[in-house]
């Protein structure tokens, strides 16, 4: 489409991200409520005016999104009051009593998060939207964002429960590892993302297949963890790594150390003659 303002060029990225993720958008003019797991309702209207996107899951509000143009990306941090006064407002028809609990603000390139409802909410950027059925997880669950995303039961010791986790497997998608993007010369846009979509296979998770191998595909950026294997790692660290930084030295084959020390000499001496030799003329 053409003759698109930066607005609209963000909000036509960010819808495609949405629709990816599984909400239906639509418009504030004609809602359907029964349209899809969750629904992200563009311009709705509040007390304060119209939210960017209110997204509601269960017929019930959960979220907003506050949208920007790309070149607010470095800042978007800056306008998280303005998703948080939107997320305090009274929503028309709807008339909500407590605040939204999850806020988004996104350029459709970079999108950021924040689940209030953890002990210390705080904005981090995430890959892209949550599922609609991710956000009713939340709710259902009283403990921290990744807890609840691993069901795992809140840790106060006088209401550990024995409970069978929700999660059997947790799926990672790579994207850091040997991806470069800038704001200008290469930002991230949704074409990018067709393998994570592929690989994600929103319509039926069932089918989904790791893309790593150990010895056929070492380079798969799609692998899976086990509940054992996540809870497992030092503080249940989700930081997980395992494609080899390609900008990095080939630490598996240095040269001995004996060798690397012959060499750090040779460059050296040869600095010192370099200087030497500057110095000799100099003097003349």
């Amino acid at each position: 489409m053409v003759n698109q303002n930066p607005e609209q060029i963000a909000r036509d990225e960010i819808d495609a991200l949405l629709t990816a993720s599984g909400w239906v958008v639509q418009s504030n003019k004609k809602i359907n409520f029964n349209a899809g797991q969750g629904q992200a309702v563009r311009e709705y209207q509040t007390d304060i005016g119209p939210a960017d996107y209110v997204l509601f899951v269960d017929k019930k509000a959960v979220g907003v999104i506050e949208a920007k143009r790309k070149e607010v990306a470095e800042k978007l941090t800056v306008v998280e009051t303005q998703t948080d006064g939107y997320a305090n407002a009274t929503l028309k028809w709807i008339n909500n009593k407590e605040p939204l609990p999850f806020l988004y603000e996104s350029t459709g390139i970079i999108t950021r998060f924040t689940d209030r409802r953890d002990p210390k909410p705080r904005s981090r950027e995430v890959f892209s939207f949550h599922r609609p059925e991710t956000l009713r997880g939340c709710l259902e669950q009283d403990s921290s964002l990744r807890q609840r995303f691993l069901g795992i039961p809140p840790l106060n010791p006088s209401k550990l429960q024995a409970k069978e986790p929700w999660t059997k497997d947790i799926w990672f998608y790579d994207y850091r590892t040997n991806v470069h993007h800038t704001l200008k010369k290469k930002p991230l846009r949704l074409e990018h993302l067709h393998e994570f979509i592929q690989c994600f296979a929103p319509e039926n998770r069932f089918v989904r297949q790791e893309t790593w191998d150990e010895e056929d595909n070492p380079d798969g950026r799609w692998r899976k963890y086990s509940y054992e294997q996540i809870v497992a790692r030092d503080k249940t660290s989700l930081d997980i790594f395992w494609l080899k930084d390609k900008s990095l030295a080939d630490l598996d084959n240095l040269p001995e150390p004996d060798v690397l020390a012959e060499e750090i000499i040779e460059n050296m001496e040869a600095g010192l003659n370099s200087f030497r030799a500057v110095l000799a003329g100099l003097s003349r």
